[in-house]
């Protein structure tokens, strides 16, 4: 059983060059694994991941007892395999529950609690990191601070939810005040760089509290919290304007993971614990987004992986989609005729560790590379966790 946990992964962005090969892809190779020096006891190393280009950031978020972790790897040359960071970073008590990174993987961002009487809960921040001229840099500063300036401790501040636009440029987050009132905003880097602030360029008052939000390009998606309802809106310069609602046919509630591209949305639905999960995918129509219900309905094909579990984290990326199950990782590729329902995946991972507990608690994926993290693995449940690298052939 996966521990309760205050975020989830965000992924990254798909290329299309991939689409061709994911379709014909028959087998998943696992490459290597990402290290970690320094591990203590409840670090969580896994629990997140993002991927662009050649860089690589896992995430161990760890404990109130403990500092808080980020690292960065880049692919060598001749290619992934087992690999050692080349920096690493953090701020505030936790650091890296959500991740998001540039398509260029210049810019890093994550959500980070501060903490109050040496606990890791309270106001959030969302820091970010800005690769230098000369690359990264162990144990460096983040470069910005973003805290909304009605943050707050023991409320639902900014940071709880957020993500970032492809090009590094946009940052967004939800939170809901002690008055009920929920409100997104928008904080868009200067021309001079990202800096530290507490003023949103842009403030948007909404009618529902937010689980989970994605972005891509103008597009914005963001759930009802406990609703069977996906909000899709658009930035335009004169704001926000609504452009569709996506909805289950079968009445279920949205979860934890989602992905989003330019062509797909996906997000796990709550079923509660006693069978299956559930994933919902909704692919745009030519003549773009519009209101309907899913085009699939992704179940998980052993009952192991509930409706808690199964969806937790996905990963997006041209034709091929991973989605966290625990104990299992899952890879489905979209058949020609388009996305199907179905509750048999075209290839089973599952981790060879005797310690794995949640082996895909956090995914990420770009072309034929997967990243699977299992961050409650560990001889005697000290949940020092692990990830790994898969390709996809």
């Amino acid at each position: 059983m996966r521990n309760q946990r205050f975020s989830l992964v965000l992924v990254t962005v798909a290329l299309t060059l991939f689409a061709a090969a994911a379709a014909c892809a028959q087998s998943v190779t696992q490459l290597g694994q990402f290290t970690a020096p320094d591990l203590y006891y409840q670090s969580y190393f896994g629990w997140s991941a993002a991927i662009a280009g050649n860089t690589v950031v896992v995430s161990a978020p760890g404990d109130e007892f403990g500092g808080s972790l980020l690292y960065v790897y880049e692919k060598p040359a001749g290619g992934w395999t087992t690999v050692t960071p080349i920096a690493q970073f953090g701020y505030a008590c936790s650091n890296g529950g959500r991740l998001a990174i540039s398509a260029d993987g210049s810019t890093i961002a994550s959500l980070a609690a501060q903490c109050y009487g040496g606990l890791g809960f309270g106001a959030t921040s969302i820091a970010v990191w800005v690769r230098p001229a000369g690359g990264w840099q162990n144990n460096a500063p983040p470069t910005a601070v973003i805290v909304n300036a009605n943050n707050q401790p023991n409320g639902s501040p900014c940071g709880n939810n957020f993500a970032m636009s492809s090009d590094g440029k946009t940052i967004i987050c939800s939170d809901r005040f002690f008055s009920g009132k929920n409100y997104l905003y928008f904080f868009d880097r200067p021309s001079t760089g990202w800096a530290s602030t507490t003023k949103p360029s842009l403030t948007v008052t909404l009618n529902h509290s937010v689980s989970q939000m994605s972005m891509n390009g103008d597009i914005i998606a963001m759930d009802e919290q406990l609703a069977p309802v996906l909000q899709l809106f658009q930035r335009t310069p004169g704001g926000l304007q609504q452009i569709a609602q996506l909805k289950t046919s079968d009445g279920v509630h949205f979860g934890y993971g989602m992905a989003m591209d330019s062509e797909t949305i996906v997000i796990q639905g709550i079923i509660g614990n006693d069978g299956p999960g559930k994933v919902y995918l909704y692919s745009k129509p030519a003549s773009g987004w519009t209101s309907a219900t899913e085009t699939a309905q992704i179940t998980a094909a052993s009952s192991t992986s509930t409706g808690l579990q199964f969806g937790y984290s996905i990963a997006k990326s041209g034709n091929a989609l991973l989605i966290g199950g625990d104990p299992d990782a899952y890879v489905y590729f979209q058949p020609s005729g388009g996305w199907q329902t179905t509750s048999q995946p075209n290839i089973t991972l599952v981790s060879t560790d005797p310690y794995a507990e949640d082996f895909g608690g956090g995914v990420a994926m770009q072309g034929p590379t997967m990243v699977i993290g299992d961050p409650l693995e560990g001889a005697n449940f000290n949940y020092n966790g692990a990830a790994y690298i898969y390709e996809a052939q």
